[in-house]
């Protein structure tokens, strides 16, 4: 509990209100370590699973909504300024995954660009 605190900056009270609300939802389950019984291991459920893909999901639909428009250097600039700055708090997993859906945003963006040209002058492009 105290690492999951401390990851979202609440106290360790907080924490364990949220986590037992959690459990009560069916999107946590919790067990003591087998080895420390002063340790609980949280772990998500199916159910929080497929919560969790499906806020994933989402998210990924809003940020291509958001970015759909901006240009090439744009979305580079939107990438340093979340790796520098906002997202500075964030775990490196969560980062580095907010960074590849932007970088497969981007590619996705340049494929795209590709296909329209098809076989017009890249000066026309």
């Amino acid at each position: 509990m105290q690492e999951i605190a401390k990851l979202l900056g609440i106290t360790k009270a907080s924490t364990t209100s949220l986590v037992s609300s959690l459990i009560n939802d069916g999107l946590v389950s919790k067990r003591n370590n087998e080895n420390d019984k002063r340790i609980s291991i949280i772990s998500l459920t199916s159910i929080g699973m497929d919560l969790l893909t499906e806020t994933l999901n989402e998210h990924s639909v809003w940020i291509e909504k958001i970015t759909n428009n901006l240009s090439d250097n744009d979305v580079a600039i939107f990438r340093k300024v979340l790796r520098q700055d906002l997202l500075a708090q964030l775990p490196p997993n969560v980062l580095n995954m907010l960074d590849n859906l932007l970088a497969d945003m981007l590619s996705e963006k340049l494929d795209s660009h590709a296909l329209q040209c098809g076989d017009i002058s890249p000066d026309f492009c």
